[in-house]
């Protein structure tokens, strides 16, 4: 900070820099980040610029006036070279302050590759989750262009990671002086690995003391609904739970449990095994996989709506029918869409869209995905009709990441190899990333 008010105050005979050449510092987490910070000789409103020679060119404006200014930029590639300059009006004046050259160095050898074996036509990106289990293998949240570099990450607890069942929810502001995600809500497994969300400038904004397994996602700016273990009667089973925001601090403030609502045949540990939900217009769709069942839930009245599988109120179709389920999405047209892993008597597993009508569960959409995967999984429908989905425990190869067209076919797929799992998946619309930040969290940042 001394050196920026050297060149600001400067000596009397010497011409003053109104706007000073950003100061870009790299982060020892994350080398595929940059915070940048710039001064002003008066309180004004200045855009940060950014041109990179792979990852392109982004821009941040600020919403507000200041002399001290912060930014993070992230979304970049491992190696390439980008130039850093800021422009503002200065007493009227169109001002542009010198430029700052930076190469970016290598990723930490944890950090997998993913192989692209089908490359789009379209850039895109996603964020995953993954597992592994062994030394040097902490649990990491990733992000992968179409090419399969990694363009960001986080390790949520360090070194350390859980054996599967990551989740991560993808958070986006949309406030003015933000281009592209804001942060992520990740989960795992047990007391060793809090629920938390970690902004996008790599500040972790909270945990959660209550355990949450598979699924953590943000409803709403003051709801949280999560995956839950719950014990009825002396057996461990698992709820869908909410969490509120009061005087800043997430609290459970309401619990829709298995053991309460439906009665298993048998009532053994973990008999529901609740690892995916989704919402729609008030109603959530919870996937209960060792009951190969779908519950729809009322979000407001926490009420039984209907209920797909076995001693439900809508029957599959032998077509239709489903086993092991994973990644379970609410579509707009009440659709339910999933990935259908099968078992050791059907080792098969499809993408699957069923629709819901007169008391039956019909084949609305499916999709062959060639290979058998017993466990984990995660579908979305995409706004442009395609369909990602993501593959963690292939038994015949790697871990993939497809995007299939309408028809079925694959578009593109990324394989991420030596034993990671992929959890979750989410779609990344806009790389390069940033976001215009108080300048009073530099020394949070180590600035």
């Amino acid at each position: 900070m001394w050196m920026i008010w050297t060149v600001l105050m400067g000596c009397a005979e010497e011409p003053q820099a109104l706007i000073t050449a950003p100061l870009v510092h790299e982060t020892s987490e994350n080398p595929l980040m940059r915070h940048v910070e710039w001064m002003t000789s008066q309180d004004v409103q200045t855009s940060l610029q950014v041109e990179c020679d792979q990852s392109g060119a982004i821009t941040l404006n600020e919403s507000s006036p200041a002399l001290e200014h912060l930014a993070y930029v992230g979304g970049l590639i491992e190696g390439e070279s980008c130039v850093f300059w800021v422009t503002g009006e200065v007493d009227g004046v169109f001002e542009e302050s010198q430029t700052t050259s930076i190469t970016l160095g290598e990723l930490p050898s944890f950090v997998p590759r993913a192989a692209a074996e089908l490359v789009p036509e379209e850039s895109y990106g996603v964020i995953t989750t993954l597992a592994r289990k062994g030394p040097e293998s902490p649990g990491l949240v990733v992000i992968y262009d179409e090419l399969g570099r990694p363009r960001w990450f986080a390790t949520p607890w360090g070194t350390a990671s859980p054996a599967m069942g990551i989740g991560v929810n993808l958070i986006s502001t949309g406030m003015s002086d933000t281009v592209g995600p804001t942060g992520v809500v990740v989960s795992g497994f047990g007391d060793d690995f809090p629920a938390k969300e970690i902004a996008m400038d790599g500040r972790e904004l909270w945990t959660l003391d209550t355990v949450v397994h598979h699924q953590l996602t943000q409803v709403t700016s003051d709801l949280l609904v999560g995956l839950t273990y719950h014990t009825c009667d002396g057996v461990e089973t698992n709820a869908l739970t909410g969490f509120g925001l009061m005087d800043g601090i997430w609290q459970e403030t309401w619990s829709w449990r298995t053991c309460e609502n439906i009665a298993p045949a048998v009532a053994s540990e973990d008999w529901d095994h609740l690892n995916a939900f989704d919402h729609q217009e008030g109603v959530v769709a919870i996937s209960a996989r060792n009951q190969d069942a779908i519950y729809g839930v009322d979000l407001s009245t926490r009420e039984l709506l209907w209920w797909v599988g076995a001693g439900g109120d809508h029957v599959p179709t032998s077509e239709a029918s489903f086993i092991g389920q994973h990644g379970v999405k609410l579509l707009g047209n009440g659709n339910v869409l999933m990935v259908d892993n099968g078992d050791d008597t059907r080792p098969s597993s499809r993408a699957l869209e069923i629709a819901l009508s007169d008391g039956e569960a019909t084949v609305a959409w499916s999709a062959d995905l060639g290979v058998y995967t017993p466990i984990l999984g995660d579908i979305h429908r995409l706004t442009s009709g395609v369909t990602l989905i993501g593959l963690g425990q292939v038994t015949s190869g790697d871990s993939q990441i497809l995007h299939l067209d309408s028809s079925g076919q694959t578009q593109s797929k990324l394989t991420i190899g030596d034993s990671w799992e992929v959890n979750r998946v989410e779609t990344v619309t806009t790389m390069p990333f940033g976001a215009i930040l108080d300048h009073a969290l530099a020394w949070d940042l180590g600035i």
